[in-house]
């Protein structure tokens, strides 16, 4: 405990809620900051799954069909 103590003194201190009405409060604006967090999730996922990049087993992949059209 003496050699942690600096350590568990810089942590922040837990908050208590005294009433239900600031748990509700906090409770919905963790709602709306999740409800950001998941749009901006979305736009970047589309963002990234228009141009997919490939994988060496890919690539590998593209030239062996690419090989075998030409020979066919």
């Amino acid at each position: 405990m003496i050699k942690y103590k600096a350590e568990i003194a810089a942590r922040p201190k837990a908050e208590w809620h005294s009433s239900k009405k600031e748990k509700r409060e906090l409770q919905m604006e963790s709602f709306k900051d999740l409800a950001n967090i998941r749009d901006k999730f979305d736009t970047n996922l589309k963002k990234t799954q228009a141009m997919p990049e490939k994988g060496k087993k890919q690539k590998k992949r593209d030239v062996k069909a690419d090989s075998k059209s030409k020979f066919a």
